[in-house]
């Protein structure tokens, strides 16, 4: 950073009236983008596996090929505006085994909370008595991306159309579910792409409904490519 462009006190001191920096200065961090904002989040959350919700969530987030979890409790004595009985726990899970999520719910959950969903699996808890585990997967919502580009001689055609389709990617997985598609993120992904130098981008949930609007999730839906040839990059003249 530039000589004297370090003037903010964070913590303020009785003895300290200003900051600054007389000479340039180096090192530091990146400014934080929306994914390590999401990362940093999601580790905050992080807990010991246990009958907590966070301690839930850890045990769920240490299964291979988990990627996002919901958990909806229901700990009153009625039925809630989801369905879910009293005293229950309902899992949404994208990602991971499922033997491996019924047994990581049953070895954490607390004792008297009943567990709802479609998936069953049964588990088996310290003694080897055998239980039956509910939950659910995430819907995982199809995104179609048509894309046309203008480029410079800094744009690869070997691997530019393969980098903007992993750009799209990048930035669906970043989203949780519930979340919101926004269209002009696209362009932020795609324009991060060496030699792209214009852009004309639309998007959907169905082929024949392409368009620019941003696409609202719904509570437990999560957004992903499903094949690689859903996102169509066309390199114009």
């Amino acid at each position: 950073m530039a000589a004297n462009t370090i003037t903010v006190q964070i913590e303020q001191s009785d003895q300290v009236t200003s900051v600054t920096n007389p000479d340039p200065a180096g090192g530091g961090t990146d400014l934080e983008t929306d994914d390590t904002y999401r990362q940093r989040i999601h580790l905050s959350m992080e807990a010991q596996p246990g009958p907590t919700l966070m301690g839930l969530y850890t045990a769920l987030y240490a299964q291979p090929g988990v990627q996002q979890v919901q958990i909806v409790p229901n700990l009153t004595m009625d039925t809630d505006s989801y369905g879910n009985p009293p005293k229950s726990l309902h899992f949404y899970i994208q990602g991971g085994a499922q033997q491996d999520l019924g047994q990581a719910i049953l070895d954490n959950i607390a004792a008297g909370i009943q567990t709802v969903g479609k998936i069953k699996v049964t588990a088996k808890d310290i003694s080897e008595h055998t239980h039956d585990v509910f939950f659910d997967a995430a819907t995982v919502v199809p995104i179609y991306v048509t894309i046309t580009i203008k480029t410079s001689d800094e744009f690869n055609p070997a691997d530019g159309p393969a980098n903007i389709l992993a750009a799209i990617k990048d930035y669906l997985s970043s989203l949780i579910m519930g979340d919101q598609i926004v269209f002009t993120k696209l362009y932020q992904a795609i324009y991060n792409v060496a030699g792209v130098e214009y852009v004309s981008v639309t998007m959907g949930r169905d082929k024949a409904k392409m368009g620019t609007d941003d696409i609202q999730l719904d509570q437990f839906e999560t957004a992903a490519i499903a094949e690689d040839s859903d996102v169509e990059v066309t390199v114009s003249e």
